[in-house]
């Protein structure tokens, strides 16, 4: 009776840690098919049609928010949320960057509204274009992609232009990059 009683409570455990995760195997989850993919040119947030929003301006005078929706130009993409980083969080610091060790002028983070779908976008403004390539390299290492526990992205990476840094860790790493360093 009592082997009995561990067994369904253990299968009870599994089903419920499957629920949370999403019950899909971490490394063949596709976030870019669902219901969570919207559209979002020419909306004020990330939210609108397909394939990143369009900003009318050179990059010298793009805002750090204008960099990223630029960079998702013609991709499928979850829903995302962007807000800064608060650099005296040194926690917060931590989860979006896997490290303390990047000192940056000012930070912001778009993520995926839902947390199973892996997909992480971090542009930071360094003091300088040396700073920047400092801050590319040790970010490439310490890329936290770990973080959502159930699912990992595809693809992470970073790229940097003048005193600018992006880390993307997503199934859409590379062409966001590529975007970024392609931007005019």
């Amino acid at each position: 009776m009592k082997k009995r009683f561990l067994m369904m409570m253990l299968a009870g455990v599994l089903a419920f840690s499957m629920i949370g995760c999403g019950g899909n195997d971490a490394e063949t989850e596709e976030p870019s098919t669902g219901d969570e993919i919207v559209d979002v040119e020419g909306e004020e947030e990330m939210g609108g049609e397909e394939g990143g929003m369009v900003v009318d301006k050179p990059f010298a005078e793009m805002s750090l928010e204008e960099m990223i929706w630029a960079s998702y130009a013609g991709m499928e993409l979850p829903m995302t949320g962007e807000m800064e980083i608060d650099q005296t969080d040194a926690d917060a610091v931590a989860f979006y960057l896997g490290t303390n060790d990047v000192t940056f002028k000012r930070g912001v983070v778009s993520e995926a509204m839902i947390s199973s779908i892996a997909h992480s976008v971090v542009v930071l403004e360094m003091e300088d274009a040396a700073a920047a390539e400092a801050a590319a390299a040790t970010l490439k290492e310490t890329a936290p992609v770990g973080k959502w526990v159930c699912v990992v992205p595809e693809q992470s990476g970073t790229a940097h232009r003048d005193n600018f840094v992006m880390m993307a860790m997503s199934n859409s790493a590379d062409a966001i990059l590529a975007n970024f360093a392609a931007l005019q």
